[in-house]
């Protein structure tokens, strides 16, 4: 019993003695050391190979999950040392581990966007070169808040759609120019896959995706060259895709998802900024077909920023795009018809003949287009040369001539004045009918032509949109149209009434004659100071061109207008490519009238030096006689000798009318002045960008 207890003794107090040992040799160790010796270690003292040996050993890559999800777990050191986090400790995104050895599975806590935004932060105070990058990512970062991907998933809301490292393997994200960047292109469909099996499956049987497909598997040529699928080819791929995204140069790669969806601030593609995006993308590799498209309507709504008109995979489709020539194209001729009435229902067979893709540059292909095109260029050209020379010149000879005090100008003071009536009230209501009309027609309509450009945009949305403004412009053509033809029938009453007196070639006619031929020689001389200013009749060669423009104005842009606003009816009588030229020569046409009434027409009338800044007299109908016998002298003495004048004799315009005139009249020409700079701006815009 002794010798018991005296062990029992003697062993405890070893113990005890062992413990105050242990203990005093641990007071007297370094701080480091002993934590070194434990597991229980602070986040930010566990090195980066203190990790990697568990998770780089490459015999236990994975584990189970409870649930039955196979993990993998393998980091391969040698790969994340030439990523560009390759100087962050791993706790810098893991925030949740606090022990070196963790429990398993161990709840993911990566916060991707605090950490990048902290660094940005840093970066602004310190400017460190690896960090000159955070710029670009924090824009990504952006995109991706506000995108379908960083939103509540449906089924689980406790968990984004998507987060960073879904996509990107956080391990080895690398440079630009890395074969880690090239290698993360060639897996993006794979990537993307994970969640969008249907799609992806769709998108590796379509062109897109055989293409991809192939050079995933190529390695080297015949000649033992680099292709696309070893490493150096990945990173020629990647880089020639990066720099087609950037400039639009070099080879055009084969498309991957991220090529066609953008990558961060991606959406659902039954949203509209999706659908209006995807010409860009489209255009990134298809740069012609995408510049062709630019001159249809289609192109202008989407300018505009509305979705609802066709875009390109409207017509060719989305993941599972073919070769035009595959008979499971959607543009196949023997589909395209089908393609068509998914939009154009009933259309008929002549449809397809419109050239979606039309080059009115491209003689050889779209000989109708080039034609048509070339005319309305002559036609536009021959108009404002002609006439813009004689504005300048006719602004230069009347101030000299104004000066020199061979003309005057009438006095609005002189209450003495008398007045001879030169328009009748039907002649004033017919001519704001006109002028209220076409500068709708301008407004609507130019606004959808140069829709690309900041101010069409602008006056779109305050229209209320593509669709309204349709409905105006077609309401204001109506409109203009049967004040056209209502002017017609008058004029055609008029001369019946005239029971055979009427002179077709008369001085009061304004059939154009060989003496306007004439007067126009007369008139340059005079410009040039060869000869006094030649006297006229009732209507001057350059009125006589104001009349008869609305005419040819009316049959191109009224005509073509009609076969755009019935294309069913139209391709039941006319081929598809009607269409190409209708579109041409409405544009074109509604160009030229536009500016040569709010220049040529503004200048004629209200601002030749001895009219400026206005004449009211479309609004009183009156002008004072001095200025008829000045301007009109021969039609002055052939109603004086015939006696005919006292008839035309009226009040001068009260001052109320004339306060009137002056308001409308103002109005007027300011906003057909802002129409002329904003469509030449647009026209000359169009040019610079074709």
């Amino acid at each position: 019993m002794f010798a018991r207890t005296a062990l029992l003794w003697f062993l405890s107090a070893v113990a005890t003695l062992s413990l105050n040992a242990v203990f005093s040799l641990a007071l007297m160790l370094p701080a480091g050391a002993a934590l070194a010796a434990s597991d229980e270690k602070p986040v930010d003292l566990i090195p980066n190979s203190r990790c990697l040996r568990c998770h780089g050993d490459p015999d236990d890559k994975t584990y189970e999950r409870d649930d039955g999800t196979i993990v993998n777990i393998f980091i391969e050191a040698e790969r994340y040392e030439q990523s560009v986090h390759a100087q962050q400790n791993c706790v810098d995104c893991h925030t949740g581990i606090k022990k070196a050895r963790h429990r398993r599975p161990l709840p993911v806590v990566v916060g991707c966007v605090a950490c990048h935004k902290k660094h940005w932060e840093e970066q602004q105070q310190n400017k460190e070169p690896h960090h000159d990058r955070l710029d670009v990512v924090l824009a990504e970062i952006d995109g991706y808040m506000n995108s379908v991907h960083a939103r509540p998933n449906l089924l689980d809301q406790s968990r984004t759609n998507a987060t960073c490292y879904d996509c990107h393997d956080a391990h080895t994200v690398g440079v630009p120019g890395s074969e880690a960047r090239a290698e993360f292109r060639q897996r993006n469909p794979e990537i993307c896959g994970r969640c969008h099996a249907a799609e992806k499956d769709e998108y590796m049987n379509s062109v897109h995706g055989r293409k991809h497909q192939a050079t995933a598997d190529a390695t080297v040529d015949g000649d033992g060259a680099q292709l696309a699928g070893s490493p150096g080819g990945l990173i020629a791929q990647a880089a020639a895709a990066e720099s087609h995204r950037q400039n639009g140069e070099g080879p055009i790669p084969p498309a991957v998802c991220s090529d066609c969806h953008t990558p961060h601030n991606i959406d659902r593609t039954d949203q509209d900024p999706v659908k209006l995006a995807i010409t860009d993308q489209c255009g990134d590799c298809h740069e012609q077909q995408v510049r062709t498209y630019m001159g249809s309507y289609h192109s202008r709504v989407v300018a505009a920023g509305y979705a609802y008109t066709a875009t390109c995979y409207d017509c060719h489709g989305g993941h599972g795009v073919q070769e035009s020539t595959d008979p499971g194209s959607k543009i196949h001729p023997d589909n395209r018809l089908a393609t068509c009435r998914e939009c154009h229902t009933n259309a008929p067979e002549n449809f397809v003949g419109f050239h979606a893709h039309g080059d009115p540059g491209d003689f050889e292909n779209y000989p109708e287009m080039w034609i048509a095109q070339r005319l309305m260029q002559v036609l536009i050209i021959g108009v404002f040369v002609f006439f813009w020379v004689h504005m300048l010149l006719w602004m230069f000879r009347e101030s000299r001539d104004l000066k020199e005090g061979k003309i005057r100008r009438p006095d609005p003071a002189d209450s003495e004045e008398v007045y001879i009536r030169r328009f009748s009230l039907g002649w004033r209501i017919t001519h704001l009918v006109f002028a209220t009309s076409i500068m709708a027609l301008v407004v609507t309509g130019m606004a959808v032509l140069f829709a690309e450009q900041g101010w069409a945009q602008w006056v779109i949305h305050l229209i209320g949109g593509p669709k309204v403004a349709a409905v105006v412009h077609r309401v204001a053509a109506v409109v203009l149209g049967i004040a056209f033809f209502g002017h017609l029938i008058a004029a055609t009453w008029k001369i019946r009434r005239a029971k055979g007196q009427f002179r077709w070639l008369g001085p009061t006619s304004m059939i154009p004659t060989w003496q306007d031929i004439k007067d126009i020689g007369r008139m340059f001389k005079w410009f040039l100071g060869f000869a006094p200013r030649p006297d006229f009749d009732r209507w001057g060669y350059w009125e006589k061109f104001d009349y008869w423009a609305p005419f040819w104005g009316m049959a191109i842009i009224g005509i073509s207008g009609v076969m755009l606003w019935f294309p069913n009816q139209t391709a039941a009588v006319f081929p598809g490519w009607v269409f190409n030229v209708a579109t041409i020569v409405h544009a074109e046409e509604a160009v030229l009238a536009t500016v040569f009434l709010f220049t040529v027409h503004f200048f004629n009338v209200h601002f030749r030096p001895s009219k400026f800044p206005m004449d009211i007299v479309m609004v009183t109908g009156a002008v004072p006689l001095s200025e008829f016998k000045q301007e009109h002298r021969l039609d002055y003495e052939r109603l004086k000798a015939s006696g005919e004048l006292d008839h035309y004799l009226v009040k001068p315009p009260s001052e109320r009318a004339t306060r009137i005139g002056r308001k409308v009249t103002g109005w007027l020409i300011v906003i057909g002045l802002i129409l002329a700079g904003f469509v030449l701006a647009g026209y000359f815009g169009h040019l610079a960008g074709n």
